[in-house]
């Protein structure tokens, strides 16, 4: 079976939703199934995963941190090597602790991933039961930033938001941990849209896969991976009421119902009505909903 099938049958087998959709089957949205191929689908002569940087820049309610919460843990389990270490990283401690509430959740909702995992709350960590050398743990840059990591895999969240110089450090730590301690490392970015004056990582990051999405497929780095769910930017420019469209809501919202996903447009559209003659409710919008 190959990796890509091996994952999704684990996750659709083990993983229930919470919320709103408590006890729900998971079933990964187009647009986190369309990334797992695309990282774990291409390989070398080897077997061996060729994709080992990935950036996605998705709006927000789009279901980002349980599917990367799900990934972690998937990650976890299905490691081959003794050791592992896999991280969610984020600038503060609240958002570290939501993608770890989500890990915790998956886990207690499934008799077979508690008799694998063991559940730290007070340190969020989740150990695995047969090694207890590889963990995934959730980390942030307002905690203690230091130089014994080995990760195997690392989710940077809300990359948008890493301004301060504790998260600059932690991101480059990471980095090079990953990098030099890992013969096969794997790290993912993922956040909203960022600002060019005050997002200076994640802008950088947003220009590196605009640089990859345009290049001919031919010359790209296939170490890399992104997407970039946004509306489209020359016409957000050029027609002054483009943002108010459907066409766009569709074009920006991966997880929209239009795109199999479970955001209503009725909510969106309420969204706009409210911000049309308001010009924070407007920025806000075009920013987390639209990715302008």
């Amino acid at each position: 079976m190959c990796a890509v099938c091996e994952r999704l049958q684990f996750m659709r087998a083990y993983m229930k939703l919470g919320g709103d959709y408590s006890g729900s089957d998971f079933e990964p949205l187009p647009w986190f199934l369309t990334a797992l191929k695309e990282i774990y689908g291409p390989r070398d002569a080897y077997g061996n995963r060729i994709v080992e940087d990935v950036y996605l820049e998705v709006v927000k309610g789009s279901g980002k941190t349980f599917n990367i919460a799900a990934l972690a843990v998937t990650e976890l389990c299905f490691s081959r090597t003794s050791g592992t270490e896999i991280y969610s990283a984020a600038t503060v401690k609240n958002q570290a602790a939501n993608t770890f509430r989500a890990a915790e959740q998956i886990v207690a909702s499934s008799k077979v991933l508690q008799a694998r995992l063991k559940v730290l709350p007070s340190s969020k960590r989740i150990l695995r039961r047969d090694d207890l050398t590889s963990f995934y743990a959730a980390l942030s840059s307002d905690g203690n930033v230091h130089d014994g990591f080995a990760p195997q895999m690392v989710i940077r969240d809300e990359l948008h938001l890493w301004r301060t110089k504790a998260s600059r450090t932690l991101f480059a730590v990471l980095e090079k941990s990953a990098r030099t301690k890992r013969k096969s490392p794997i790290i993912i970015d993922i956040t909203t849209a960022g600002e060019r004056d005050t997002s200076e990582l994640c802008w950088s990051r947003h220009e590196q896969c605009l640089k990859w999405l345009e290049a001919d497929k031919k010359h790209r780095d296939k170490r890399f991976y992104g997407q970039i769910w946004s509306a489209d930017q020359k016409r957000m420019d050029e027609d002054e009421n483009y943002w108010t469209t459907y066409e766009a809501r569709v074009q920006a919202n991966p997880a929209h119902e239009a795109n199999g996903g479970h955001i209503k447009d009725v909510v969106l559209a309420d969204m706009v009505e409210k911000a049309r003659f308001n010009g924070l409710l407007k920025a806000e919008y075009c920013r987390y909903h639209l990715n302008y």
